[in-house]
């Protein structure tokens, strides 16, 4: 479903944005939260949808997507599920971008700087790098 993915996406950018840009710890009941709003505010949609159509075919298709999410919100399950997922993702698209600006930075440890950059290398990842990552994941909520 659609909607099941744009949910998914929508709670992994909340997690990703409490978790670089504010330090938020993982909070899987808060992200249950958010993905049962999201679930609801599609199904508010889909209501409003129904009531702009003409044919009774659209009618029923709208207010059984709005029976089904709403459905999907009060499924402790399928809520927990949508969240798991999400933070699969985010962990995936996190560590992902992080690895990908290890790689290009790759140091060799026989280098006589090594340890002396050390620091330095460590404070760019930290202030440079996840700052970088945090814009580009910011989502548009």
């Amino acid at each position: 479903m659609i909607a099941t993915t744009a949910v998914r996406m929508s709670v992994k950018n909340h997690l990703i944005v409490d978790a670089i840009r504010d330090s938020v710890d993982y909070d899987a009941d808060a992200l249950a939260g958010v993905a049962r709003a999201e679930l609801e505010k599609l199904a508010r949609q889909n209501v409003d949808a129904a009531r702009e159509q003409r044919e009774a075919r659209n009618i029923h298709i709208h207010r059984g997507l709005a029976d089904a999410l709403r459905a999907l919100a009060d499924d402790a399950d399928a809520v927990s599920a949508i969240v798991e997922k999400s933070r699969e993702e985010a962990w995936r698209e996190v560590s992902g971008a992080v690895s990908k600006v290890l790689a290009a930075r790759s140091v060799d440890s026989r280098d006589p700087n090594y340890e002396a950059e050390r620091e330095e290398r460590l404070r760019e990842l930290l202030t440079v790098d996840l700052a970088k990552l945090e814009l580009e994941s910011l989502p548009e909520y």
